[in-house]
């Protein structure tokens, strides 16, 4: 279905999935304290809640492959709006890339990411992984022509190495990522305050 849509042109934004999209860090710290007994503070400004995880004697690559080979991404919950946010950069021409950087060398994750996407109603034309972000767009066919309006990120690398080469960033304010400052990048309260923000 992905294959059959074919970019001729649009405006282009790249839109990362976890966080953005999926409630990647509340269905991980879930899992953590279901299936671990760890209970790490969602509000920290740790993305992957490192110092819990050796505080509590485990391998973080360990628990993550864990939480993969349980269904993990299966099993997370959408962010509130993402359907309509996504309907409306549509809406408004949109072509839409999402950009994770989830391991698609593991293919329990790499089917789950499309099956997660399918099950939600997430409207996108196109889907890649990739590790180091920004590399991947220089890459793309998008790059040369300008075509990359602006990404959707809510992770400090990411949006950092966007902002610095001259994309512009729209990033959810979380606890892990206020201290991010640049003038490419530009923080929304919610999708209808993004939305807004867009057409303003």
């Amino acid at each position: 279905r992905i294959d059959a849509r074919q970019w001729s042109g649009q405006p282009v934004v790249i839109v990362d999935i976890d966080d953005v999209l999926a409630e990647f860090r509340a269905g991980f710290a879930a899992w953590l304290a279901e299936n671990n007994n760890i209970h790490p503070d969602i509000a920290s400004d740790e993305y992957y809640f490192i110092d819990a995880l050796k505080e509590a004697g485990e391998n973080p690559e360990k628990i993550f492959d864990d939480f993969i080979n349980d269904d993990g991404f299966l099993k997370l919950q959408k962010e509130d709006g993402a359907i309509w946010m996504t309907h409306q950069l549509r809406k408004m021409g949109y072509w839409i890339h999402l950009l994770t950087a989830r391991p698609d060398d593991n293919l329990r994750c790499f089917y789950a990411t499309y099956q997660w996407l399918n099950n939600n109603l997430i409207e996108y034309d196109d889907l890649s992984f990739a590790s180091e972000k920004f590399r991947w767009c220089a890459q793309s066919k998008y790059y040369d022509t300008g075509a990359i309006k602006f990404a959707i990120d809510d992770s400090p690398k990411h949006a950092m190495e966007y902002a610095r080469h001259g994309i512009p960033v729209k990033v959810p304010r979380k606890s892990y990522n206020m201290h991010i400052t640049h003038d490419n990048v530009q923080f929304y309260e919610s999708f209808k305050d993004l939305i807004n923000k867009l057409i303003s």
